[in-house]
């Protein structure tokens, strides 16, 4: 009966490994381990002109097989997948512009009304923009006084067609007595009501008037002068006028802001009343600049 000692003695044959020691000196284990390691081939049994032969042998087989081969184009070279292009970033809108101060507004508008000016071509009808609002060119005034009173201060009125910006028009005192301009302000008056505290020994320590809870309607009515002072700028001068009566000037602040404060103004300066605004003489201040101006060039 086989054993398992024959059965894998008997497999190392059919395999065609020589065993170097006979049958009996193997175990199991060892005969395992000999069908385990790759088949022993004597070297005794092939020259080196046999194996020669046999490469060669091998080497026309596989060029006979290539050329059985159907030829086919060469494949193409691999390319690098393309790129994903980002999308474009989406244009950011422009930023909003800050709207025009009303000192910057009004050196816009004199540079236009300057413009047309030089070149002639101001005439009655024709207008401005100065903040969304349109400035008119004409040449006649108000003649009445508090026409325009409700226009806020700064904003011009009209342009005349000496290139003049009125901010408020020039309106003499009537010969003959005339209804005046009246102006009304209404507004709710809540009343008053009184408010007592008192010490913690019940006295009275105080008495004082608060804004009451009533609800009433009020109109306060003021009627204007019969006359004004014109209020205008010209391109030939860098400071506001006031005129009236054949009296001009330099108006009163902005003649303290150019030096840079009231006690920096020079004395040569003169003022006087235009009406009944204060202002500075147009003669003296004009000499005064222009000599401080010929004093910094020869220094």
């Amino acid at each position: 009966m086989a054993t398992e000692k024959s059965e894998l003695w008997q497999q190392v044959k059919e395999r065609g490994i020589v065993p170097p020691r006979p049958f009996v000196s193997y175990t199991v284990k060892e005969l395992q381990d000999l069908l385990g390691e790759p088949l022993a081939v004597p070297s005794e049994d092939f020259s080196e002109e046999d194996l020669a032969t046999a490469r060669e042998a091998l080497a026309e087989l596989e060029a006979e097989e290539w050329a059985e081969l159907p030829q086919t184009a060469p494949l193409p070279a691999p390319t690098a997948p393309p790129v994903p292009q980002a999308p474009p970033a989406p244009a950011r809108p422009a930023a909003p512009r800050p709207p025009l101060t009303q000192e910057q507004a009004l050196h816009q508008l004199e540079a236009q009304v300057a413009a047309a000016a030089r070149a002639k071509a101001l005439h009655e009808g024709m207008g401005f923009d100065w903040k969304g609002i349109r400035v008119p060119v004409q040449d006649k005034g108000a003649d009445r006084a508090g026409l325009t009173h409700a226009v806020p201060d700064g904003q011009p009125i009209r342009v005349d067609t000496s290139g003049r910006i009125w901010f408020r028009d020039e309106v003499p005192k009537p010969a003959v007595p005339r209804a005046r301009m009246t102006r009304k302000n209404r507004y709710v008056d809540s009343g008053v009501k009184q408010e007592i505290t008192y010490l913690p020994n019940g006295q009275i320590d105080d008495i004082y008037e608060v804004a009451g809870d009533q609800h009433k309607e009020l109109t306060v009515t003021t009627t204007l002068p019969s006359w004004q002072v014109g209020h205008y700028r010209d391109p030939r001068f860098p400071f506001s006028v006031h005129a009236y009566n054949g009296e001009s000037g330099f108006d009163f602040q902005e003649i303290v802001n150019y030096f840079g404060g009231l006690d920096l103004v020079p004395r040569s300066i003169k003022t006087l009343y235009v009406g009944n605004q204060l202002c500075y003489q147009i003669s003296t201040a004009r000499e005064t600049i222009e000599a401080q101006y010929s004093a910094l060039r020869r220094n």
